[in-house]
């Protein structure tokens, strides 16, 4: 055995040694600590009295033939009389079971309700203990005879703890008690940390500390444990309230700090020990709800409390913009030798983008010293046995993360394998199947592919660039052509010619194509293509995308778009409502609504993206009428006195107010002295992010795919069918524009364009900022909106509720190419869409895939919203959707 492999066993075996680096786990801490069995000692129980010598507080042994623990005096809800047990060791109590003296009497001899009192140092003042929700007054015992059980939520961590008895009935009464505590030897965690107390978001979410058991200093925490080391992680979303712990609160798992303006960017914590630990690493659990402008923190730097140890370690985090989950932050302290100390000073910096930051959970990982070793010495070398330690520890490390990069490549290169060796037998079976000359319905065309200076025999009528002829021979076949031809099996007759079986399309057809291959594919295709073909009729299989071009599609300079780009955006950034028509434009003045303004709360901004001539603000109207309500509200203030701009201001709103309909967002009105305009808002927040960053769906996929998303569709149509009967073209239909409510509820707005959250959805086309991933060909090319585009944006937006929202349409180009592919499309130069292809959503059916290629058809040959709403109104009658 090499001397190598020895060093890696001995490596393996001081580690197994070490001890174990968790602080506790709520879910296994809940043992019994030793009351009942006697392995704590009679000499850790005392009491403030006890009524004779068979009921001292050593007595109170639950399940035991004693007479429990017995006050001298009668308790009643105002007395003070405690028994105290002392635990040598700091622990976490997360149950007490309590049991009081059997009596022949009903209501004797045993306590209805209890308080308890605890603290972590001998000298430290007793702190009362109160649950979460505020209560220190906890129930107890229902009769003398039967052990009752009792959460301790949240859990204390104590070294001493006191149990107080309460009678809450009128007549005081003697009574004795029987206990055990449950919980785990609190590990490697502070006995107290110190920071800045948490800050208030909005009206209702407060992420603050809210079980914190030291002093509040003039907001800042002093003395005292709380949630960042209460074992409890918050959930991804603190919009989500803990109903696990039966609290029911909204943010209350985090602690949030939120960046203050022309202040420091940086929270510092400081975690004190009850000894000197070389402490190894640290983990923070985070919020990474960026969408909430809530980011990972952008650096932290860990050092001794007192910057006496000059041993410090810094480290910058990654930004993430996507994934959303919480997650925790392990830095590693082995790669600077560790900081021995018995206090920690810890500062994060905020990220650049981030309003806020949130913490729920800190844990640290140590290795125990001598603490008979002064903490900073320079006569002798007393840390030779510790950084031995460290250094071990730090070649086990990178040990550990070797294999587990091996054992990665490893799966890596199987998984790489597999999918070899499956895309070698699909083209194999592919191969056989187009070599027997039989098709049945499963199998479509895909591709038409020509060969490099070849032309199409003259059956076919072709329109082909006779200026490029030597070089590229592309050529606009009619749709029905290429039907006809792919509906022609390659079964070479006797005579040399093709024929087909009728059996698959209903029709024969004979042709010689010399010079075309036709591929076919089975229905799992993964792709859907928007058909664009001028002359377009219903194919019998509408899965497959159709390229008629070898070579690569070239842009034209001279290709130019006939009508200029007009802007979108209003005053204040958000896209505006198209009238087609004069109907909705009254000579005769409306009215509106005024609100006043001290029935507004502004809450943060909506978006650091303005108009060039106003801002948008996210807040809330309080209304007194009929019942007392606060309703999310986004704020439009027009900053500028221009009349145009002013006109078009209250242009928008005026249509606006006269829309009325269920699923559009509602104009709330004017406020009265500063003129804002107040649309309605959802706390919810837009169907996108719903979607995206959904986990916790309780329902089974399939029920959630044929039923809740047929519901949120409809009502999506329904709005759409409204704005086309009244002649008005939304211009950005997209999920990102969909407010969601509860049970499923959503509303059409037209302000995500102003979201910094979704920038990245739109495109700058001659300096405006236009949804080009979901607008129609005609639209870019000739500038045409109408309620046909607005068909098509639909199309590609029930795309998106069908696969989540996890990325963008067409992902795989940038947005460019998107639009220079949908300029040739609209000109009608490229026949076909097969460089435009979306991934095609499990579980579709066939009629929801038909219905999304309809809405991509021609212009003039698209589905009305009318047909569409009738299409899934059908299709939601009779259904249960919960």
């Amino acid at each position: 055995m090499t001397m190598v492999t020895m060093n890696i066993i001995c490596l393996f075996i001081l580690v197994l040694i070490l001890p174990s680096t968790k602080q506790f786990d709520l879910e296994t801490c809940r043992s019994p600590l030793g009351i009942e069995t006697g392995k704590i000692l009679d000499s850790a129980f005392s009491s403030s009295s006890h009524a004779g010598i068979n009921s001292t507080a050593s007595k109170a042994r639950i399940r035991s033939e004693s007479n429990g623990w017995c006050p001298l005096n009668q308790i009643s809800i105002t007395t003070y009389e405690y028994i105290q047990i002392d635990l040598i060791n700091l622990t976490v109590i997360t149950l007490i079971e309590l049991q009081g003296r059997f009596s022949q009497q009903p209501n004797e001899q045993y306590a209805d309700s209890f308080r308890i009192e605890y603290r972590r140092e001998n000298q430290q003042k007793w702190i009362k203990y109160k649950d979460f929700s505020g209560q220190y007054i906890l129930s107890g015992n229902a009769n003398s005879h039967i052990p009752t059980i009792r959460d301790i939520l949240p859990s204390l961590i104590a070294k001493q703890i006191r149990i107080i008895p309460i009678v809450t009935s009128l007549k005081p009464k003697y009574v004795c008690m029987r206990l055990e505590l449950y919980g785990c030897l609190y590990e490697d965690g502070p006995i107290s940390y110190s920071m800045p107390q948490g800050d208030k978001r909005g009206y209702d979410i407060e992420f603050f500390d809210e079980t914190y058991d030291g002093k509040n200093e003039n907001g800042t925490l002093k003395d005292g444990l709380g949630q960042l080391t209460d074992g409890i992680l918050g959930g991804d979303d603190y919009r989500l309230a803990d109903n696990a712990q039966g609290i029911g609160k909204i943010g209350y798992d985090w602690i949030g700090w939120k960046r203050k303006l022309f202040s420091t960017s940086n929270i510092n914590l400081y975690f004190y020990f009850n000894a000197i630990k070389n402490f190894t690493s640290i983990n923070l659990y985070t919020s990474n709800l960026f969408l909430r402008d809530i980011y990972l923190f952008n650096s932290i730097m860990i050092t001794d409390c007192d910057d006496k140890n000059i041993r410090k370690t810094f480290s910058i985090i990654p930004d993430d913009s996507i994934n959303p989950h919480a997650r925790f932050i392990n830095i590693s302290l082995v790669s600077g030798h560790g900081i021995i100390a018995n206090c920690l000073k810890v500062t994060l910096t905020f990220n650049n983008r981030s309003k806020w930051i949130l913490i729920s959970e800190v844990l640290f990982d140590s290795i125990p010293i001598n603490t008979n070793i002064p903490l900073l010495t320079t006569t002798i070398q007393p840390t030779t046995l510790i950084d031995n330690g460290i250094k071990l520890t730090q070649y086990w490390h990178w040990l550990l993360l070797a294999s587990s990069l091996v054992l990665l490549l490893i799966v890596l290169l199987i998984f790489i394998y597999l999918q070899w060796i499956q895309s070698s037998q699909h083209r194999r079976k592919l191969c056989e199947m187009t070599a027997h000359l039989k098709f049945d319905s499963s199998y479509q065309p895909i591709s038409m592919k020509f060969p490099p200076k070849s032309r199409i025999h003259c059956c076919y009528t072709t329109t082909c660039d006779s200026s490029n002829s030597e070089s590229n021979s592309t050529c606009s076949i009619s749709h029905n052509d290429i039907r006809r031809q792919l509906i022609i099996s390659t079964t070479t007759s006797p005579s040399g010619g093709t024929t087909t079986s009728a059996s698959d399309f209903g029709t024969i057809s004979t042709a010689s194509p010399a010079t075309m291959s036709t591929v076919y594919q089975s229905v799992v295709n993964p792709y859907l293509t928007a058909v664009t073909q001028e002359t377009l009729n219903v194919t019998s299989n509408p899965y497959a995308s159709i390229d008629v071009y070898t070579n690569p599609i070239t842009f034209d300079e001279t290709m130019h778009i006939k009508n200029p780009i007009k802007s979108i955006q209003g005053p204040c950034g958000n896209s505006l409502y198209q009238s087609l028509s004069t109907k909705n434009d009254s000579s005769v003045k409306i009215t509106m609504p005024r609100i006043p303004d001290e029935q507004l709360i502004m809450e943060e901004r909506y978006s650091t993206i303005d108009g060039c001539f106003g801002t948008i603000v996210r807040g809330y109207i309080y209304l007194r009428h009929p019942c007392d309500i606060l309703k999310p509200v986004l704020i439009k203030a027009l900053t500028t006195s221009d009349s145009i701009q002013k006109e078009l201001f209250d242009k928008e709103h005026e249509l606006m107010y006269r829309l009325n309909h269920p699923n559009l967002v509602q104009f709330y009105g004017y406020t009265l002295k500063q003129n804002y305009a107040l649309i309605e808002y959802s706390n919810l927040g837009d169907l996108y992010t719903f979607l995206s960053t959904r986990q916790c769906i309780q329902h089974d996929q399939v029920s959630l795919t044929t039923n809740v998303r047929l519901l949120l569709v409809t009502q999506l149509t329904n709005a759409l069918r409204y704005l086309e009967s009244e002649n008005i073209v939304h211009r950005d239909i997209a999920a990102r524009n969909c407010l969601i409510y509860p049970n499923y509820e959503i509303k059409l707005m037209n302000s995500a364009i102003t979201s910094i959250h979704f920038q990245s959805h739109y495109f700058k086309v001659n300096d405006c900022r236009l949804p080009i991933r979901w607008m129609a060909p005609e639209t870019i090319s000739n500038n045409e909106f109408s309620s046909q585009s607005d068909v098509w944006s639909f199309g590609i937006t029930l795309w998106e509720i069908m696969t989540n929202c996890l990325t963008l349409p067409y992902a795989l180009l940038n947005d460019e190419q998107v639009h220079q592919r949908l300029k040739l499309m609209g000109n009608n130069v490229m026949k076909s869409s097969g460089s435009l292809q979306l991934s095609k959503p499990e579980y579709l059916s066939k009629e929801l895939v038909d219905l999304m290629l309809e809405c991509w058809r021609p212009y003039g040959e698209r589905p009305t919203f009318h047909e569409i709403f009738t299409f899934f109104n059908k299709r939601l009658d009779g259904i249960n959707i919960i």
